[in-house]
């Protein structure tokens, strides 16, 4: 049902981690039930309408005659009110969750998604690049020989890591979800202290007024510190800094979401985006149905179960403790266009 990564499952923390995964899958599991209960009392099979025959209009289950269109009724019904409940349930499971996914391209394009991969720091993405290039091997070998780390993009993750980790202190963090609009900077001042904030937001847990104001407070040879740690040592005009320099739109959102909302947004390809890592500290946003059917507490259990597991992991695996992230938890990015 859910990753166990190798490295974790080596660690004195495998119990922990299992337990805590296990709980929230039975959870989840004995939810399933009652919420498609819950959503057959506020739709009855009676008031549902479907287009059963695909004529264009929609007929309701004492309108059908034909045995056969009241057999599709009835599996349409089943599948839309299980549906929901899951739909619903989503939200307390965690992002370890497995899933399949194809994807489809060129030679250029796997090239580019196995480097990619092969760069990220969670272990699991590089073992599946691996994989994939072998099985690539088999079919475009020529295509995909080029695929390997980024030393440049891997280098500068890690410098940029370490300079957010001395520059930032420790503040609360939001845990109420917001989308704002980022007014436009007045001046050069105002563009240059944007730019240098987006440089620092995907390494810290800070919204994008924070670190505005912590870098307008910094001296210029500070502020070049973190310009020159974020663009790195570039050999050739395809080592390519981060998005910040791509944060002068028009509009500019600081949001802080749960997961649904941001896997819906994100999918807009014509923006530039900068997230920060996946946390339950964040906060979490409880489903109104569920909390209507009454399973509010439970919920809550998961996020709390989610919270004590990341805790535990962060400081000997700060790459798979978001793995107890829930996709009810808010997530932190920025959305420019």
């Amino acid at each position: 049902l859910y990753i166990r990564p190798d490295e974790v499952m080596a660690s004195k923390h495998a119990e922990a981690y299992t337990d805590a995964m296990d709980f929230i899958f039975d959870t989840y599991a004995d939810l399933v039930g009652p919420m498609q209960e819950y959503y057959k009392k506020l739709k009855p099979l009676n008031a549902a309408e479907y287009d059963i025959d695909g004529d264009g209009k929609k007929e309701k289950f004492t309108d059908l005659t034909d045995e056969s269109d009241i057999k599709a009724f009835r599996r349409t019904y089943k599948m839309d009110i299980r549906t929901k409940a899951c739909d619903t349930l989503r939200y307390i499971l965690p992002l370890s969750t497995k899933a399949n996914m194809g994807v489809f391209g060129n030679g250029r394009f796997f090239q580019g998604l196995l480097s990619h991969c092969y760069t990220s720091p969670i272990p699991e993405v590089r073992r599946m690049a691996e994989k994939a290039h072998q099985a690539l091997d088999c079919h475009i070998p020529r295509y995909v020989k080029r695929a390997k780390k980024n030393e440049y993009i891997d280098a500068n993750r890690r410098r940029m890591t370490a300079l957010a980790n001395d520059l930032l202190t420790e503040t609360e963090r939001e845990t109420k979800g917001h989308i704002r609009l980022a007014d436009r900077p007045r001046d050069q001042e105002e563009t240059d202290v944007r730019t240098i904030a987006c440089m620092l937001y995907a390494y810290s847990d800070k919204s994008l007024d924070q670190l505005e104001e912590l870098v307008s407070g910094l001296r210029p040879e500070e502020r070049q510190v973190i310009i020159d740690t974020y663009v790195g040592n570039r050999q050739s005009r395809r080592d390519r800094p981060g998005r910040a320099f791509e944060t002068d739109y028009p509009y500019l959102f600081d949001m802080l979401t749960d997961f649904g909302t941001y896997k819906d947004l994100m999918r807009h390809r014509m923006t530039t985006q900068i997230r920060q890592k996946f946390t339950p500290l964040s906060g979490f946003s409880m489903p109104p149905d569920l909390e209507a059917a009454g399973f509010a507490d439970r919920a809550r259990a998961c996020h709390e179960r989610a919270v004590e597991l990341y805790n535990t992991l962060l400081s000997d695996f700060p790459e798979e403790a978001s793995y107890a992230t829930l996709h009810g938890n808010r997530v932190r990015w920025l959305l420019g266009y």
